[in-house]
């Protein structure tokens, strides 16, 4: 009962999260960021779900990797756009190929069967998954994508001066802080 107090918590102070970063001010970089929060939300609460409901946990499971592979694009487009003079449009050809590559995982979760990613010999009981073969290099790709984001937030810090530093610091720390803890998550379940 308590983890289940404790996720509602936190999906709630998310999803609250969320819509203040919308309603404060309607930009690219707060629509990326306040997606990325509602997803996190989300997920929280498929988790949970999976895990409390005895029907089909793997629906729910589903679920919850769907919106895992809208996590890259979130993040990768919130650190592009967040705290830079050039647009999105202007950037490389390397980054064009960066984003395309987190395109791939929503692609991935609907092209593939949901037990190629884990399998579990009884989801209710044991509430562990044990990754497969695509789950592992889906998962490996997440914390990829974490880093990418986490190095891109970094270098617009280091980029910054003066009053912009100081203006971006508190947002670039707990952005970062977020990333770090996905890495960790991900990397714990690898």
């Amino acid at each position: 009962m308590f983890e289940i107090t404790i996720s509602a918590t936190a999906s709630l102070l998310l999803l609250a999260l969320s819509a203040y970063i919308i309603l404060k001010e309607r930009t690219a970089t707060n629509a990326a960021l306040s997606f990325a929060m509602f997803l996190l939300a989300l997920i929280e609460v498929t988790d949970q779900l999976s895990l409390n409901l005895t029907d089909d946990p793997l629906v729910f499971r589903r679920v919850a990797i769907f919106l895992e592979s809208l996590l890259p694009i979130a993040f990768l487009f919130f650190s592009l756009t967040y705290s830079r003079q050039h647009s999105i449009k202007s950037s490389s050809l390397l980054w064009w190929t960066i984003i395309g590559g987190a395109v791939l995982f929503p692609a991935s979760v609907i092209l593939f069967p949901v037990n190629d990613f884990f399998y579990s010999p009884d989801l209710q009981t044991e509430r562990i998954l044990f990754l497969g073969q695509i789950g592992y290099w889906f998962y490996m790709g997440l914390m990829v994508y974490c880093v990418i984001a986490l190095v891109n937030i970094e270098a617009t810090f280091a980029a910054s001066s003066g009053s912009n530093r100081w203006k971006i610091k508190f947002e670039a720390i707990c952005i970062s802080a977020i990333l770090a803890v996905l890495i960790f998550y991900f990397s714990q379940g690898l």
